[in-house]
């Protein structure tokens, strides 16, 4: 598995990289967010979006080894326990209606299965490539949105192995965490009805994965100026909850009853947690803009005020999953941690000038694959 992936993207991705490297040149150095057909969806407009075969280009390869995994060797992760679930699923969407799971909490996630095995195929690969084509069209068309650097975003998706813990092995989530994030315009335009029909939209979403309930008055809180009274909330939320561990899984356990993670305080007593050195990696753009503060955020675009608090929301629950658990609590900043992937390259922009740029994103490739490697070690994948 790991040498198809080392094969096919990382000789791909730094070509592109260079390539984008070259575009440089040709781009502001103070932002390089995109424009939306002319509308200012960044607060200002800043540069034409990423061409999107271009784009294209980034993401295809994560879609084709996420959607084709389970011929090779099995797949990975969780990717046999996913495909023996398909297979045991009903074949039509009516002996689903009438089977003893109607109702349950993952039901939204075996209609949307069975609709596969119905209208699609009902071979796993075939499925597994379904999931991955959603996940990836969500993931480009948003990144595209928002941020020119789209190969610098396909880059850091892939080397922070977000690509393997999620496309490839927590994909339920994941397919949640997508859509989400497509429809997160939907917030940013803080318009009546259109908060109310994204909130509609996760509680559909929410019969996939509950977990999902979690956005959405944690991304109403990211709508105000970084570092707003909100934001600061939810951080000193987040210390007191590892300074009174214990009073903090219970009341985590209660709250969490009925959803995807009930029984995850039992678990944590047997979970080492969260790699602290993945919570830094992930923690970057977060601790740049606390160090930066003053001069970063004067005049900064809406979309990077919102990833500024997104990044602190993500980091502060990470911290947590460090002294709980990571496979439970640390799967939770996946929903806010994507929109650091459009803030560190504008961070890095407006840091340091463009000659150096260069050089800052060739150190940021070489840290960011070793740290790579070092994961996908650890998981044994090497």
């Amino acid at each position: 598995m790991i040498q198809l992936i080392v094969n096919t993207y990382l000789w791909y991705l730094p070509l592109l990289l260079f390539f984008e490297i070259a575009l440089n040149k040709k781009k502001s150095n103070a932002t390089a967010l995109a424009s939306d057909n002319g509308e200012k969806v960044t607060g200002k407009q800043d540069g034409k979006k990423a061409g999107l075969i271009y784009s294209i280009l980034v993401f295809l390869p994560l879609v084709l080894l996420a959607g084709y995994r389970a011929g090779i060797h099995g797949g990975i992760g969780d990717t046999g326990l996913y495909c023996a679930m398909f297979r045991s699923y009903p074949n039509t969407l009516s002996e689903l209606a009438t089977s003893s799971d109607v109702g349950g909490k993952m039901y939204g996630w075996e209609v949307f299965s069975v609709f596969i095995r119905q209208f699609i195929s009902q071979q796993d690969r075939y499925w597994l490539l379904t999931i991955a084509i959603i996940q990836g069209v969500c993931l480009l068309l948003t990144f595209r949105r928002y941020s020119t650097d789209i190969a610098i975003i396909g880059f850091l998706f892939f080397a922070s192995t977000d690509f393997i813990s999620w496309m490839m092995n927590g994909m339920r989530q994941f397919l949640v965490v997508s859509v989400i994030f497509l429809l997160f315009p939907l917030v940013q335009k803080r318009k009546v009805w259109s908060i109310a029909l994204f909130i509609i939209a996760v509680i559909i979403l929410s019969k996939v994965h509950s977990s999902c309930l979690l956005v959405i008055p944690l991304y109403l809180v990211s709508l105000g100026k970084p570092f707003n009274k909100f934001t600061i909330f939810v951080l000193i939320c987040c210390v007191l909850s590892v300074v009174f561990l214990g009073q903090f899984t219970d009341i985590l356990g209660l709250a969490l009853e009925t959803t995807d993670y009930s029984g995850v305080t039992t678990y944590m007593k047997t979970d080492d947690g969260t790699n602290p050195l993945r919570v830094i990696v992930y923690s970057i753009p977060a601790i740049f803009a606390i160090i930066f503060k003053k001069k970063l955020f004067d005049d900064a675009p809406d979309i990077i005020n919102i990833s500024v608090n997104m990044s602190l929301i993500s980091m502060g629950i990470y911290v947590v999953s460090i002294f709980t658990s990571g496979i439970f609590i640390g799967r939770i900043p996946i929903y806010f941690s994507l929109f650091s992937y459009i803030l560190l390259p504008w961070e890095l922009r407006k840091i340091f000038s463009k000659e150096k740029f260069t050089i800052v994103l060739a150190i940021m490739v070489v840290l960011y694959m070793i740290f790579y490697f070092i994961q996908v070690k650890q998981w044994g994948f090497w």
